[in-house]
């Protein structure tokens, strides 16, 4: 079918001549080129889209993560390291390191527009499970930093 309106008019006779009428209108619109993230959460906690990157925090002693992933246009199809992301959640394994990285990939329901994003999600060391997530090392006033992506990351 083409895009546009295409108007469908089917004449009913019946056994004693008499015919009525009907007629349906079918709409169809033009896909959506829209590969765009509307929101990121680790573990229920939102953080904000950088561009291409996202970073979110974990606590140290946590070996999996429940992401929710939400493409701006509810038609485009999100993977997360090329597994399909059914119904915006997804889990996902972390091993030991201090960075987990993900590979988010959008793409919108014209089937050719894409968007990639790197998701990095970095263990807080002053964090354990169940504790206050706005803690941080002030006692000692240590920080841990590294490099990901071009930018820097500071931890307090």
């Amino acid at each position: 079918m083409n895009i546009g309106t295409t108007t469908i008019t089917v004449v009913v006779t019946g056994p004693t001549g008499a015919s009525k009428t009907y007629t349906t209108y079918i709409s169809r619109f033009s896909p959506s080129s829209n590969a765009a993230l509307k929101s990121v959460a680790v573990n229920g906690q939102n953080y904000p889209i950088n561009h291409s990157t996202i970073i979110g925090y974990i606590a140290k002693d946590v070996s999996g993560a429940n992401l929710t992933i939400t493409a701006s246009d509810s038609t485009a199809t999100v993977k997360l390291n090329g597994n399909v992301v059914s119904n915006n959640t997804i889990s996902v394994y972390l091993d030991n390191k201090q960075s987990n990285q993900f590979t988010i990939t959008v793409t919108a329901s014209d089937g050719i527009t894409q968007m990639s994003y790197n998701l990095y999600v970095i263990r807080d060391s002053s964090q354990v499970s169940g504790s206050n997530t706005s803690g941080s090392n002030e006692s000692n006033n240590e920080a841990e930093f590294g490099i990901i992506n071009s930018m820097l990351i500071i931890q307090t």
